[in-house]
């Protein structure tokens, strides 16, 4: 029980947990947010504190005025995923607990984990020049790549600017989700521009790092990038509901994404936008199950990495605020202990991993609206899990 005070009260302390912001598209359909449904699945033995942790979700999600949410909390031998509110506002549609929701930048740690593998199998090397592994036609445009390490795409100190930025925006406005983003295609928006910093300087997030780390899979390996998380992650920790949007068409989400126009309470949804989805920096679906699954498997089981190259992947380098980032995981301090994850805002949807290793808990947030509001969700529903 003094375990769970502490980390209580660390948690009512924390939660800067930062969020990748994106910009917004505006041509979308329109439709009203109505009042929520909820649905949940208890996996604790607990009648009563099931009851309690769906009614904190019920009700974050009524007053913070989302569409809906999902959660998933493991620890101490026992867990508890709950639903609330609609996947989908038009047909009034409940969302379900294991229905699967765009993890957007969260997909950064299962991209860092399958380039670790490789780094692990003698394909690639942390502190080689990425033009020892890009096409000579993309490597010549991007400057410095032979001095840019594929460890500085991991912890975004490689320098290199943005292609997520208005340019990107406008050219998503009328493209058909059938046409598909290719790596190669969304990098060259950034072929030959001048780069924010040299190489191993600062940090500084950027999306560009994982375009150029999903051409580098694929250049080495011969397969989609898609392909090898499957091979290498998915497949192996059995996850059923995790899969790379439009990249594998036998997988399907049934949640929209949602985000407002203006301050009218209207939502448009992203469904039928075509904003780079499936892409390296944040191309996946996944239940939130599946999310804790494998964030379980890499920082508490610990059979993704060998010993070593997990040591390697939580490496960091300074953020703010004394939270640092390691090789595409973040680090997050608190007063009594650190929480290790990630969090995505995207396509639609906001996510939000952490894994607390003192305490051996894990937890993940995800929501179908572009909104800040994971961390707060999870602060709620946590401090009912922990008092128990």
């Amino acid at each position: 029980m003094i375990f769970k005070i502490k980390l209580l009260i660390a948690i009512t302390f924390i939660f800067s947990v930062f969020a990748v912001l994106f910009a917004v598209n505006q041509d979308f359909t329109k439709v009203e947010l109505n009042e929520k449904s909820s649905e949940n699945f208890q996996v604790t033995s607990d009648k009563i504190l099931n009851s309690k942790l769906q009614k904190a979700l019920d009700k974050a999600v009524k007053q913070m005025k989302i569409p809906g949410a999902v959660m998933y909390i493991s620890g101490q031998g026992e867990a508890w995923a709950g639903a609330s509110g609609f996947s989908n506002l038009k047909s009034k549609t409940p969302m379900k607990p294991n229905d699967r929701l765009g993890l957007a930048s969260t997909s950064k740690t299962f991209v860092a984990v399958a380039v670790l593998q490789l780094v692990e199998q003698g394909k690639l090397d942390l502190d080689k020049g990425i033009s020892n592994y890009l096409p000579e036609k993309v490597s010549i445009n991007i400057p410095y790549s032979n001095e840019i390490t594929i460890r500085q795409l991991l912890n975004h100190t490689s320098g290199v600017v943005e292609y997520y930025d208005d340019k990107f925006h406008k050219l998503t406005y009328n493209r058909s989700r059938s046409q598909l983003w290719t790596a190669t295609e969304a990098i060259e928006l950034i072929y030959n521009r001048q780069p924010k910093a040299k190489p191993g300087e600062e940090y500084q997030y950027c999306d560009s790092n994982y375009i150029l780390l999903e051409i580098i899979v694929e250049q080495t390996t011969g397969k989609p990038l898609a392909e090898i998380i499957r091979e290498q992650i998915l497949n192996p920790l059995g996850l059923k509901n995790t899969f790379t949007e439009l990249r594998e068409p036998n997988f399907k989400s049934n949640v929209t994404g949602y985000s407002e126009g203006n301050k009218d309470g209207i939502l448009y949804s992203h469904k039928d936008l075509n904003e780079g989805n499936g892409l390296g920096d944040g191309g996946l679906i996944a239940s939130a199950s599946d999310t804790a699954k494998f964030l379980n498997a890499l920082l508490a089981k610990k059979t993704l990495l060998s010993p070593e190259m997990l040591e390697e992947m939580l490496s960091s380098v300074p953020v703010e605020d004394d939270n640092d980032y390691g090789l595409g995981i973040g680090h997050f301090q608190t007063r009594f202990g650190k929480a290790i994850g990630h969090s995505g805002w995207s396509y639609g949807f906001v996510s939000l991993m952490l894994y607390f290793p003192d305490e051996d808990i894990t937890a993940v947030v995800l929501v179908n609206k572009h909104q800040n509001v994971t961390q707060k969700i999870l602060k709620r529903v946590l401090k009912i899990y922990l008092k128990g």
